[in-house]
């Protein structure tokens, strides 16, 4: 299955970004804090949903994320990846980038 861009996520921001996993289950992103989020599941009704067996989430080395009172904690340091069933359903990554910052009058640019 071919995973495509479902928009962007920030640490600054409190909005929830969401993507359907099945019929049951769609995972949200939620900002705690400008370095912390969190990622649950949720049924069809909203509630929060325990995490099943068959759904795991990898940090960018392959080590498991231990899911914490039903929440996988996630940091802007790195990137996830979320599976079920074995597949891979839904990629976070970091998009390594900062912007620069300077006094109007200053040159800038590309070399």
């Amino acid at each position: 299955m071919a995973l495509c861009e479902k928009g962007t996520f920030s640490y600054r921001q409190d909005n929830e970004n969401y993507v359907v996993l099945d019929q049951h289950l769609t995972a949200r992103v939620a900002r705690l804090n400008n370095n912390v989020a969190r990622l649950y599941l949720v049924d069809g009704a909203d509630v929060q949903q325990q995490i099943p067996q068959h759904i795991t989430l990898t940090d960018e080395t392959g080590a498991n994320v231990p899911p914490f009172i039903n929440n996988f904690l996630i940091t802007w340091t790195s990137c996830y990846t979320l599976w079920v069933h074995g597949h891979e359903h839904l990629v976070l990554n970091n998009q390594k980038q900062q912007s620069i910052m300077g006094v109007a009058e200053a040159a800038s640019g590309i070399v």
